[in-house]
């Protein structure tokens, strides 16, 4: 029997739903929510960490073959010290690896860094110094129980191992989306102007400004697409107030949730996708695009790019936008099927969760 704690997420119903479509039955899956979850499963115990009520789910750690942590995040630092495992699994998340407090800044070049400068905040100064007195004494033990670092990125793990888990192994894991990468989607060819996306979010980690002020440079006369309907609102106001100083530059707002339907067309439709982001993230887009034969363009400090590359992808820097590339789609789709497909799946997880033959 193994245990999997999740935040609550929809990556966590994907998860449930493949174990359970896959016939592996030997899992307990927690999932650690304040309040009622917002991606509740029937059947599955959500639950603050420090509960009763999450103690009972989970009972003695002891017991279980495997404990996978999905999103290890500060607030589980000092619980992991406190149990004894057979074997300990860090699931990576993304936010669990570049988002934590001391190193959060590293996620930003030049422009995007000046837009971000806060106000003093009673919350985050408050949550910082929990992190600091009640969370950071225990990461050091924490991440040395950890026996496995699950990403399907070597660059992530021997990040991750050197800078956290340095007694961990690698095994490759990735997690599936409601819709699989690999997933026929009818493209209808659009008649509007050409247009290119950058980014997948208002998050601040898309370094859109730094993007729009390259494409700036180099006289970029396509539309440009950026998608914030949801994010930092308080970072999109004033990316909004930075872009006004790109008079030459053509830039829609995608402000609106869009249908899925609506969306895949919107990808699939476009010239290129600039994915800026120094950490990995969006990477139902990036491969979504990838499997529609769309050309991607990535920060080259990202570890998805530099994973990408090593395993035959066509990707490019962002560098390269308005170069002549040589561009196989077809490239790209195969080695989606092939490494992220549903039947890849499939055997990752028959793999990786099913109950040891006796």
């Amino acid at each position: 029997m193994n245990l999997h704690i999740f935040p609550d997420s929809v990556f966590a119903k994907a998860f449930y739903r493949n174990l359970q479509s896959f016939n592996l039955t030997e899992h307990n899956l927690v999932i650690i929510s304040k309040e009622k979850a917002k991606h509740a499963i029937e059947g599955i115990v959500c639950a603050p960490l420090h509960s009763l009520k999450f103690a009972q789910a989970v009972t003695s750690t002891h017991h279980y073959d495997a404990v996978f942590i999905h999103y290890f995040t500060p607030a589980l630092y000092r619980w992991v010290t406190k149990q004894t495992f057979k074997k300990l699994c860090w699931c990576v998340w993304g936010g669990d690896v570049y988002n934590l407090p001391w190193r959060e800044s590293s996620n930003f070049e030049p422009i995007t860094s000046t837009l971000i400068k806060k106000s003093f905040s009673w919350e985050e100064t408050i949550f910082n110094w929990k992190v600091s007195f009640f969370y950071s004494p225990y990461k050091i033990k924490a991440w040395l129980k950890v026996n496995e670092v699950y990403t399907w990125m070597e660059e992530e793990f021997l990040f991750t191992k050197s800078t956290y888990a340095n007694q961990a192994t690698h095994t490759f894991f990735y997690y599936e989306g409601e819709v699989p990468y690999d997933n026929e989607v009818v493209i209808t060819q659009s008649q509007a102007e050409p247009y290119i996306i950058v980014g997948n979010s208002g998050s601040p980690q898309n370094n859109h400004a730094d993007v729009l002020q390259f494409l700036d440079d180099i006289h970029f006369k396509k539309k440009i697409v950026i998608p914030v309907s949801y994010g930092n609102q308080e970072y999109v106001s004033k990316l909004k107030s930075y872009a006004l100083n790109f008079t030459n530059l053509s830039i829609q707002w995608l402000e609106e949730f869009m249908p899925i339907e609506q969306y895949n067309h919107l990808l699939a439709n476009a010239d290129a996708f600039i994915m800026h982001a120094i950490r990995p993230q969006g990477m139902g887009n990036v491969f979504a695009v990838m499997n529609m034969g769309v050309p991607i363009y990535f920060n080259p400090k990202n570890a998805a790019y530099q994973s990408l590359i090593r395993m035959g992808f066509d990707c490019y820097q962002a560098e390269d936008l308005g170069k002549q590339i040589w561009f196989q789609p077809e490239n790209n789709k195969a080695l989606i099927k092939q490494k992220f497909g549903h039947d890849q799946t499939k055997k990752i997880y028959q793999k990786l969760f099913a109950k040891p033959q006796p």
